[in-house]
């Protein structure tokens, strides 16, 4: 998860004004759009590949994040049906995640790694109170990870939050009960949304269905009837950003072009 990335409003506008001269653009659900071939949902992304500005050096290229999210379709179709949640909206969230994937998340994963192998280690030898004292200098307890890129604890939407609420509201029935303060509780759900993209995937899944719960509890999260700015709110919910925020914007283009290429598949 990007908190504060670097602007790429650039090419949600003009993603948008594309869109709008092709007049294939339209508000999702105020009418029927035109259907986008797989060759076309890349050619839209492609044509303003140009644009992004990466806030470190990416080990992905657009068509590389595309190839990736493509190749996870059966997971979104899964937990879609599932927990009825819009296919588009989970697709977009990790869609942004791998065109923002760099170099800073992949040495984070090794910092995060290291603790957690050191922490239970420590525990094991009784050695806690020595390991506290270096842990700050050479760990990092947390990070975004996975093809999701989401936190265990240290963000809004981490994922022992969302995946407690979901055991205890019967969302995800059965579902493991998880302790933040516990760390084999932290290292094996670090490390099955790391190794695990299609646990990631079901995670960021039931974080846009509470989140849309959270915009309207009283009805529940009925996809066909979320306006432009409903849609946004999830969008932002999730990056803890505003409904005018680069990351808004830009999931709501995506958004828009998935929709589109997944109705072509109906």
């Amino acid at each position: 998860m990007r908190k504060n990335p670097v602007s790429t409003r650039a090419f949600g506008v003009l993603l948008a004004v594309l869109m709008l001269l092709s007049a294939a653009f339209v508000a999702p659900r105020a009418q029927t759009a035109k259907p986008l071939t797989k060759t076309e949902l890349y050619a839209a992304f492609l044509q303003y590949e140009g644009l992004f500005i990466y806030d470190a050096a990416p080990l992905y290229t657009v068509r590389h994040s595309l190839d990736l999210l493509l190749a996870y379709e059966e997971s979104f179709d899964r937990y879609a049906q599932l927990y009825q949640v819009p296919k588009s909206l989970v697709e977009v969230s990790v869609l942004r995640e791998l065109f923002y994937y760099n170099l800073l998340d992949w040495g984070a994963d090794i910092f995060v790694s290291a603790y957690y192998e050191t922490a239970l280690l420590s525990e094991k030898r009784g050695t806690q109170e020595a390991f506290a004292q270096i842990e700050p200098l050479f760990f990092k307890q947390d990070a975004s990870t996975g093809v999701a890129q989401i936190f265990v604890t240290t963000a809004y939407n981490n994922a022992i939050d969302v995946l407690n609420w979901a055991a205890e509201t019967g969302v995800r029935p059965g579902g493991r009960v998880y302790d933040a303060a516990n760390v084999q509780d932290r290292y094996d759900l670090w490390f099955a949304l790391k190794d695990d993209p299609d646990f990631s995937i079901e995670v960021m899944t039931l974080i846009h269905l509470r989140n849309a719960l959270l915009a309207d509890p009283t009805q529940g999260f009925r996809a066909e009837d979320l306006s432009e700015d409903e849609i946004k709110w999830i969008f932002a919910r999730f990056n803890t950003g505003t409904l005018d925020s680069d990351h808004t914007v830009d999931c709501y283009a995506y958004f828009l072009l998935f929709e589109q290429y997944n109705a072509s598949e109906i």
